[in-house]
């Protein structure tokens, strides 16, 4: 049976994307998107879970995510999971994160910078613009 990694998340920026470059050459950029889940338990009363996803961005798409994008921006982010093993003075970490192939800036309305949505309202698709395998870099990671 054939199977395939693939995540698809509509969110906003909690934080402006922030550059990197791992390895010494390879540029990137890191989102921090978040999602939110709503439901009515019994009895009617609203409950709300919002998750917190890091998102790893290559080339020239990380480029457009560093131009356009903002805290508080809404995104579409297509791409796959990775999880790593990593090593920190406190045991082995596991981190889950997700590779984004292409990243579409919804924008924000009233933004105070003077791009509005029109300008934000953009895609940036790249086919695999990382490397074939870029190798897990502890650099990249938040802590």
């Amino acid at each position: 049976m054939r199977s395939n990694n693939m995540v698809i998340l509509r969110g906003n920026l909690g934080a402006d994307p922030e550059a990197k470059v791992i390895g010494g050459t390879t540029r990137m950029a890191v989102l921090r998107v978040a999602t939110s889940h709503r439901w009515k338990v019994d009895g009617g009363e609203q409950k709300e879970r919002t998750d917190w996803h890091s998102i790893d961005v290559f080339g020239a798409t990380a480029d457009f995510c560093l131009t356009y994008l903002k805290k508080g921006d809404s995104v579409n982010v297509l791409g796959a999971i990775r999880n790593d093993v990593v090593e920190s003075p406190a045991g082995k970490k596991f981190v889950s994160r997700v590779r984004a192939w292409e990243v579409q800036g919804l924008g924000a309305a009233g933004r105070s910078d003077g791009r509005g949505r029109e300008e934000a309202a953009s895609t940036a698709r790249h086919e695999r613009d990382e490397p074939a395998e870029v190798a897990f870099h502890e650099e990249a990671l938040p802590f």
